[in-house]
């Protein structure tokens, strides 16, 4: 399931409410009608219910979803971590390599020089690709929220119009009102109401299409920490390979 479903509420869910209340009040019958309005309110403790039961199924399905969020957090950044580490000891290796090449204190001087121009590169990356990656997150984040609260409230106003629409019933059956106008206009009640629900549904944003959006943004923004980290280090070798005639190797992280 995807990222999106887990927070959207089930339209086939308002489907099966089965809100059309068969109400019947015989216009002479003070008892009957007495009897359909404790009928209407037990209508509606069912289906507060079934709109509560709804709503702890989609706080367990986004909370398991935020659980999975982090395990896959804390694992990349584990590797991430490790990987870095990884590229750490093999240029410490590298520049040990090349120190045994120096002969001179101009070139013993230029190695420091080169090894700090290579911190300087990693460091620079490691900033980008952190800065790229915690927009990412972020952003993941608020579009998962804003479609949490959309999918609350669009719940939250259907809970409130099917009481509205009960409430209304209860008071046209005390009246005496005709059943079949109690009837019809509690059917047109809840056909809005579902409507409404469906048409708030289809309008909520979509975080696939955000995720795509910000999978795209950090892509670049990696792509252009990596280009300024190759220019650098090219540039780092150069100035090495002018201070003695030694191509240098050094591992990029």
């Amino acid at each position: 399931m995807t990222a999106a479903g887990l927070l959207v509420p089930s339209f086939a869910f308002a489907q099966r409410l089965d809100l059309k209340a068969n109400v019947r009040v015989p216009g002479a019958n003070v008892e009957a009608r007495v009897q359909a309005c404790a009928n209407i309110g037990v209508r509606l403790g069912a289906i507060e219910t079934r709109l509560l039961d709804l709503r702890t199924k989609l706080d367990d399905r986004h909370n398991e979803r935020e659980q999975r969020l982090e395990e896959r957090r804390a694992e990349r950044e584990t590797k991430v971590s490790d990987a870095r580490d990884e590229a750490e000891t093999r240029r410490a290796q590298a520049t040990a390599r090349l120190e045994a090449f120096a002969d001179t204190d101009a070139e013993r001087e230029a190695i420091v020089e080169f090894r700090a121009d290579v911190q300087a590169a990693v460091e620079a990356r490691r900033a980008a690709f952190d800065a790229a990656n915690a927009a990412f997150r972020k952003g993941l984040d608020a579009a998962v929220t804003t479609r949490r609260t959309q999918a609350e409230s669009s719940v939250t106003a259907f809970r409130a119009a099917i009481k509205a629409a009960v409430e209304k019933a209860k008071t046209d059956c005390a009246a005496g009102k005709d059943a079949a106008t109690i009837r019809a206009d509690f059917a047109a009640a809840v056909k809005a109401a579902k409507d409404k629900f469906a048409a708030d549904r289809k309008v909520m944003d979509r975080v696939g299409t955000q995720v795509r959006t910000l999978a795209e943004t950090r892509k670049a923004a990696h792509a252009k920490a990596m280009a300024d980290f190759r220019a650098a280090m090219e540039a780092a070798r150069a100035d090495l390979k002018a201070a003695f005639n030694v191509e240098a190797e050094v591992e990029a992280e």
